[in-house]
């Protein structure tokens, strides 16, 4: 009986699609639709997708010439996370950090130096909600590996049709490959008037797999870098591996071509490819505290939860201290 009622919810959606890619008066409340049929399976697994870690090595070429690879790491539970930078050394030489009570950078020059705190600020400070510091970026949703199989140019493009930041203007009916495993849905979307000026995606075409939880299989945006000048052009394409320990499809590869194109005719060609290794996590909330890396927590700050004014003063005395100059050799890849 669950299985007929599956059946038949997916025959609904997939009619919903049809009648919004062949009615000319199809528009924004009616490609709701496709956006409900997305996030039927894309939501559980973000729900699912709770706590694990994530390597990532980044390569590529600018103009023909490749860069140095760059490796990092991310664990995450619930909103906690930690990001390492390993700036080619055999263990991370900075963290940008969070949990339920602060954001936090650490650093050091060697391996296997003790870890000193080059920033550390409350969680609900000003600082983290009118001018983030790149701690607040680097682990913010938009950037934690399990979102990169919906990312649209540094945006999560789910969460871009979540808040009215984007709009589906149309999508196709998925069609089925030879095998009749794979259901695959073309989907054409554009950024919103009014939308976040810092998100340049313009429009996109996307190719979503149901297998892969709706995640993006390939794609071409349309970036404007500058209205009177530069527009972009990025080609995305994604693989991924099921996870057993993780019960998900996780991404494995990224692949993204950026093409730059001038006033003057010039274009410039830079290819990115992140590939990305998932485990789980056990959970821990002590894991994403400041005495996990041997260091005391902020004076006032209980361990469980709570806060309190007393450690902002503390927060600034060691960011003046140890803050200086810390990141004057160091540059992070978010």
């Amino acid at each position: 009986m669950d299985s007929m009622n599956d059946q038949r919810r997916r025959s609904t959606n997939w009619l919903a699609i049809i009648l919004l890619a062949t009615s000319p008066s199809a528009s924004g409340a009616d490609n709701n639709a496709a956006f409900d049929v997305i996030s039927t399976d894309y939501q559980p697994y973000l729900d699912h997708m709770e706590s694990y870690r994530c390597e990532i090595v980044i390569s590529g070429t600018g103009d023909g010439k490749p860069f140095e690879p760059l490796r990092s790491a991310v664990e995450q539970h619930g909103g906690s996370a930690l990001y390492y930078s390993y700036e080619g050394a055999t263990k991370p030489l900075m963290v940008n950090g969070r949990n339920s009570n602060y954001f936090f950078v650490l650093a050091r020059d060697q391996p296997d130096a003790p870890w000193q705190i080059a920033n550390l600020f409350t969680k609900d400070a000003e600082q983290a909600t009118t001018k983030p510091h790149r701690v607040v970026r680097l682990t913010s949703q938009n950037v934690l590996p399990k979102w990169v199989g919906m990312l649209a140019y540094q945006r999560n493009l789910f969460l871009a049709l979540s808040e009215g930041q984007a709009e589906i203007v149309s999508a196709d009916r998925p069609d089925a490959n030879e095998a009749g495993d794979e259901e695959i849905m073309s989907v054409l979307i554009r950024r919103r008037e009014g939308a976040d000026p810092d998100w340049r995606f313009s429009k996109g075409t996307f190719q979503l797999n149901k297998r892969y939880h709706w995640q993006i299989v390939s794609a071409e945006l349309e970036v404007e870098v500058d209205k009177d000048a530069s527009q972009m052009k990025c080609l995305i394409d994604n693989s991924y591996e099921y996870q057993n320990e993780l019960d998900a499809w996780t991404i494995s590869k990224n692949s993204c071509e950026y093409m730059l194109s001038s006033a003057n005719g010039e274009t410039q060609s830079t290819i990115e490819i992140r590939e990305y290794s998932f485990e789980p996590l056990e959970p821990d909330e002590n894991h994403f505290r400041l005495t996990y890396f041997g260091l005391s927590e902020p004076i006032g700050m209980k361990q469980s939860g709570g806060s309190s004014l007393l450690w902002w003063a503390t927060a600034l005395a060691i960011v003046a201290v140890l803050a200086i100059g810390v990141f004057a050799r160091r540059r992070l890849k978010g």
